[in-house]
């Protein structure tokens, strides 16, 4: 079952068995890439959406996606 709310930022995807919602996403992509290359992404792509570097901080930083 996908589980819907009203943000679109919190949709879940289903990853190993696990639902991951975009901002954990983000944030594993995030973390990943700083870990391998020393730096912050310049943007981010999940599920098929772009994310600018502002935008994704944006919703890394905000507990309402939590």
């Amino acid at each position: 079952h996908w589980l819907w709310n009203d943000d679109s930022w919190v949709l879940p995807i289903w990853f190993g068995g696990s639902i991951m919602t975009t901002k954990q996403l983000i944030q594993e992509y995030v973390t990943d890439h700083y870990n391998t290359f020393g730096f912050y992404p310049y943007d981010v792509e999940v599920d098929g959406m772009i994310f600018s570097y502002g935008n994704y901080w944006t919703i890394l930083n905000d507990e309402r996606f939590d």
